[in-house]
C-alpha cells in the first residue's frame, strides 16, 4: 500500500465532509464510493497509486474516523501511524497542494530550485515530520518539481 501525506487546508466543515470519515458516514464509506467523489488531491494520489501498479492507498482522513465517536478511533489509530508509514511501500507527499481540493498533478512548473521544501505548504505542518521520517520511500510533488527519497 501507499500512504498520502497532505495538507487539509483552511476548508469549511462542509468541504471537509468530502474527505473525512465520520461515525455518520462510516457505513457508506465501507460500502464503497467512486473516486470522483474525492477531493482533487486524493484523486491525484489514486492516479499515482494505480500508475505504480498498487491497489491500496492509505489516507488518514479517510481511514481514521474523524468525528462522532468521541475520538475513540483517532486515539486507537494515531498510535499506529509509526507502523502505517514505516511499512508502506512509499508515501506520496502532496507538497504542492495547499489543501485537499487543490491537487498536485497537472501543474505548470516554474524553474526555481532553491528552498523548494521550505516553501511547500505540506512542509509547514509539524505532523508531517513523522510521516516523512518513517516512510521507506517518498515521492514529493512540489510546486516546482517532483523528486523522491529512499
Amino acid at each position: 500500500y501507499i500512504t498520502l501525506s497532505h495538507c487539509w487546508g483552511n476548508l469549511s466543515d462542509t468541504q471537509k465532509k468530502s474527505f473525512c470519515t465520520s461515525q455518520e458516514n462510516l457505513s457508506s464509506r465501507c460500502s464503497g464510493f467512486h473516486v470522483s467523489e474525492l477531493p482533487k488531491t486524493f484523486q491525484d494520489a489514486v492516479k499515482v497509486t494505480r500508475a505504480l501498479g498498487l491497489s491500496y492507498l492509505w489516507i488518514d482522513s479517510l481511514c481514521i474516523v474523524q468525528s462522532g465517536d468521541n475520538g475513540a478511533d483517532w486515539k486507537r489509530e494515531s498510535v499506529q501511524m509509526k507502523d502505517i508509514y514505516s511499512q508502506a511501500y512509499m508515501t506520496i507527499a502532496a507538497t504542492a497542494a495547499a489543501d485537499s481540493l487543490s491537487g498536485f498533478l497537472d501543474r505548470h512548473y516554474q524553474p526555481e530550485y532553491i528552498f523548494v521544501r521550505d516553501k511547500a505548504p505540506l512542509n509547514q505542518r509539524g505532523w508531517v515530520t513523522q510521516e516523512m521520517v518513517l516512510s521507506r520511500r517518498t515521492v514529493y510533488f512540489s510546486p516546482n518539481q517532483m523528486y523522491w527519497t529512499c
